[in-house]
């Protein structure tokens, strides 16, 4: 709980202060932290159930309610249920079924829903006027109610390939930014001063960027408002000038954009030449101070997302070579078709995700007919991006050495078995197996949970054996830690801290389990299709325990190979 009061509170901090910071990573990092409160406590209130009575009944139970929480945090961060649905599935679930779908829709529905009634308001007389009897179905920029026009041009398609193979290459340079300024950070964080150095980095980097907000802006030029601009000049309808230090009807085309929250601004990018007739140079400008900032607040330790500031890098870098064009090729081309393009591309460059950043877009402007262009930049995007680097996620999971396993199973798992996993952590000797028998001794369990970490123990027939038979290793079931701790406590509250307890009355009944000569890169897929963290090893044709793999194991197995296989082929040039 204070963990959510804290990061709920930082959230609000970090968008009021108008950095180049998104919401949406936060937002669903919170939803995913009360998902694991509510799971914990409810687990706490039925573990005097049968477990095919209980709600979570499993560890994919909770991941799966993890994960809808996740889904119900990105809806309400962009008020667009489908992108939050379609994100959690090309990113982050582990495992995916019909069942969890529909969870899905509905938590993100749900949520989208009470972010609009209670950040919006409905009335036929005056929309600004709240009404606390409805609801206002609205996206987040008000500037998404002017319509893209259906029609653009065949040689402009070459143009949509180009501004994805531009943000491939951009974000590609995003990623490879961002990957050395963390692996610097980290060594420097994780020190005895890293607490007091992570705070002056951001101190010191909100005062640079402020700094560049007003500065920038102060040296640019003002110029006076056309007609046109000036009767879109209205907060809530159109666009919002920026007069800044500009007399009476001039505007600051760059204050305009770095003085204004991240809504306001998309509002301006996405407003096009026909409301709002910015310079090629002011989106330059704006795209390189953001992405410059990005690069070096987004691995800081304020609570930020990625989507919205690449939206933004993304639409001005769309907005200039709309601009572009425009002057130089075609007077008739829409700049706001390529500030949607430039935006597409840049996300799907950044986050390689290209179904739910299509959607976010869509969903953000409130135009389904853009989704054929759309489609193909964000594509495009993402072959180049995938050609040149990992996405960001993916490179800030190995960082931090995240038990994050691939979709696809690695080719260097097709020729190894599950006993090579089992040793490859300890030289090809693994220690014998942690386990518990079903029934077992309290002072034993107690040091167990004491002298190890691990989440997940086998429970055997007879684990100490006797001495006229020696233990019986046949596998019985899986005891989790929580599962065990609460035994433990339930036993001393009765007055017993010694004897015998009954482990086997907390167990999982038949869990999952291999035999140590299968292939590697099938229980790979298990993990990935079943959102498994556990899984028994068992001896060659017996249910004798061996061993047990994990996430991490496999996380841990797949970069050494990795790195052992790399240095195979550069051995083989050599030669």
């Amino acid at each position: 709980p204070s963990f959510l009061a804290i990061k709920g509170l930082a959230i609000a901090l970090v968008v009021a202060s108008g950095l180049p910071l998104g919401r949406e990573t936060p937002m669903m990092h919170v939803c995913a932290g009360f998902a694991c409160c509510v799971c914990r406590m409810w687990s706490q209130r039925e573990r005097h159930l049968p477990t095919p009575q209980r709600v979570f009944k499993s560890d994919r139970e909770r991941v799966d309610f993890t994960t809808i929480a996740a889904a119900a945090g990105l809806a309400a961060a962009f008020r667009a249920p489908f992108a939050g649905v379609a994100f959690v599935f090309e990113v982050l679930a582990t495992h995916w079924s019909l069942e969890t779908c529909n969870r899905c829709m509905l938590a993100a529905a749900a949520a989208a829903l009470v972010v609009c009634y209670v950040a919006g308001s409905a009335s036929s007389e005056n929309a600004l006027v709240p009404r606390w009897d409805a609801i206002r179905l609205d996206s987040m920029g008000h500037a998404s109610g002017m319509q893209y026009s259906t029609l653009f041009r065949i040689w402009e398609m070459f143009l949509i390939v180009l501004v994805g193979a531009v943000s491939g290459l951009v974000g590609s340079l995003y990623v490879l930014a961002a990957s050395f300024l963390n692996r610097h950070r980290q060594r420097l964080t994780t020190g005895p001063n890293g607490s007091v150095i992570a705070l002056v980095e951001v101190l010191v980097l909100t005062v640079i960027s402020s700094g560049l907000h007003v500065l920038l802006p102060a040296m640019w030029s003002c110029r006076k408002l056309s007609d046109s601009e000036a009767a879109n000049n209205v907060i809530g309808q159109h666009v919002q000038w920026h007069q800044f230090t500009c007399p009476d009807g001039h505007v600051n085309e760059l204050a305009s954009l770095t003085l204004l929250h991240q809504e306001p601004a998309l509002n301006n990018l996405f407003s096009g030449s026909n409301v709002m007739q910015l310079q090629a140079t002011t989106y330059s400008t704006y795209c390189i101070v953001l992405f410059v900032q990005l690069v070096f607040l987004s691995g800081t330790v304020l609570p930020n997302g990625l989507v919205l500031p690449t939206i933004l890098i993304g639409a001005s870098f769309g907005g200039a070579l709309g601009v572009a064009v425009q002057h130089w090729v075609h007077a008739g081309v829409s700049v706001r078709f390529y500030a949607l393009m430039g935006a597409a591309g840049a996300l799907s460059a950044a986050i390689r995700a290209t179904i739910s950043m299509t959607i976010v877009l869509m969903e953000l402007v409130a135009s389904s007919i853009m989704a054929a262009p759309i489609m193909l930049c964000t594509v495009t995007a993402k072959i180049v991006g995938n050609a040149l680097t990992p996405s960001i996620y993916d490179t800030t999971s190995v960082l931090k050495r995240l038990p994050t396993l691939l979709h696809e199973v690695p080719r260097s798992f097709h020729d190894r078995t599950v006993a090579d996993v089992s040793g490859e952590l300890y030289g090809g000797s693994p220690p014998p197996p942690v386990v518990v028998g079903v029934t077992d001794s309290f002072e034993y369990v107690e040091k167990v949970l004491a002298a190890c970490r691990h989440n997940g123990f086998p429970v055997v027939a007879e684990r100490a054996g006797s001495d006229s038979a020696p233990p019986d290793m046949t596998l019985r079931g899986l005891a989790r830690r929580s599962e065990l701790q609460a035994l433990l406590r339930r036993t001393r509250a009765s007055g017993q801290s010694s004897g015998d307890i009954e482990v086997g009355s907390v167990m999982e009944l038949n869990p999952w389990f291999v035999e140590d000569s299968a292939p590697a890169h099938r229980i790979w897929t298990w993990f990935i299709r079943m959102g498994m963290r556990h899984l028994v090893v068992v001896k060659d044709g017996t249910q004798m325990v061996t061993g047990i793999v994990t996430r991490h194991d496999l996380f841990e197995s797949y970069q050494r190979w990795e790195e052992e296989d790399e240095e195979d082929e550069e051995d083989e040039e050599d030669e």
